[in-house]
């Protein structure tokens, strides 16, 4: 109803994410040394933002052994909930779980395949030859149209 409010609001949370959370003393992230955000807009006006972090002493993917990088995953993410009744439980619940509607089950099955169990160990996903070839065609594909 009043977008100017909506974007002054959507950028106010996102510094307070960044300054008194990631940029905090606290470092759940690790220490952040830089970072770049953009952000979009979706079709319906909703405000998203992209971000890059960058961390200090993370390993670097596709340099450093995927183990490290998987280590130093573990060390700042999990999918275990909390142990304790208690408001961060809740949370997780409330916001971190998926909770079906018709957008997911249009099909009479939950089209993001949920529930999912955990995975025992981090698994890292990257680009496979098949994906690198499907990327030159349609690179190809752009060049013709231009």
């Amino acid at each position: 109803r009043n977008p100017i409010t909506a974007a002054r609001h959507f950028h106010y949370k996102l510094n307070c994410l960044f300054n008194d959370f990631l940029k905090s003393s606290a470092n759940p992230l690790g220490v952040l040394q830089d970072y770049a955000v953009r952000v979009e807009f979706q079709l319906r006006g909703l405000s998203h933002a992209q971000c890059v972090l960058w961390i200090k002493d993370a390993p670097k993917f596709g340099v450093d052994p995927e183990e490290k990088v998987g280590e130093f995953n573990d060390k700042y993410n999990s999918c275990k909930m909390a142990s304790e009744e208690g408001l961060l439980q809740k949370l997780v619940k409330e916001l971190q779980t998926h909770h079906h509607s018709t957008y997911c089950n249009r099909s009479k099955k939950c089209r993001f395949n949920f529930p999912t169990m955990p995975s025992s160990r981090t698994l890292i996903a990257s680009q496979s030859s098949s994906d690198n070839n499907v990327s030159d065609k349609v690179k190809k594909s752009l060049e013709n149209v231009r």
